[in-house]
């Protein structure tokens, strides 16, 4: 299980701010998946699943990433799509299943997304979003980059589900405690 402390971030930032009530950026900067980014001055990047180093999607990340990051959380919901990758929904956003049924992550009980955040280095970020929007789109989910305001007090680009899958909440919200066998 991934515990958040001062020693283990990187990020100066950090130290100025606790696990306070976290919130989105801008409603304004959520993004299709597929479509160009509006802030791309941000060069950091919160993951919370298959991008975490050592899992599946980690080789599309690390030549992109400055350093190890440090582990980070962001105020939200983090489920199992039951399809070996997760989902997670920010803030209070809408959960609807193919099924029709809808939900919203403050219905579901507050909670967090553990993970890690990273910089990213700053001569590729253009090509780093392109390739990660593009894998993104590949999976069920309608998966969009939005920007998240992070427990750490950063800014970063985050991956968050749309829609269209049967969703089972992950109590913890830390992807790596999943039984994946």
């Amino acid at each position: 299980m991934h515990e958040v402390n001062d020693g283990d971030r990187k990020d100066p930032a950090s130290s100025r701010e606790r696990f306070a009530k976290l919130v989105r950026i801008s409603q304004s900067d959520s993004v299709p998946a597929s479509h160009g980014h509006p802030r791309p001055e941000l060069a950091r990047l919160f993951v919370y699943g298959t991008l975490l180093p050592g899992d599946v999607r980690w080789h599309l990340l690390r030549p992109f990433v400055v350093d190890d990051g440090w582990a980070d959380r962001v105020y939200g919901r983090l489920y199992d799509t039951g399809e070996d990758y997760p989902a997670a929904v920010f803030d209070d956003r809408t959960v609807t299943t193919r099924h029709g049924s809808t939900s919203s992550a403050a219905e579901l009980g507050d909670g967090v997304v553990l993970g890690r955040t990273f910089a990213l280095v700053e001569a590729s970020i253009t090509r780093c979003l392109e390739i990660l929007d593009e894998e993104e789109g590949t999976v069920g989910g309608w998966y969009r980059r939005i920007v998240v305001r992070t427990a750490a007090g950063t800014d970063a680009w985050a991956y968050e589900y749309g829609s269209g899958l049967d969703l089972t909440p992950v109590g913890n919200g830390d992807w790596t405690t999943v039984d994946r066998s």
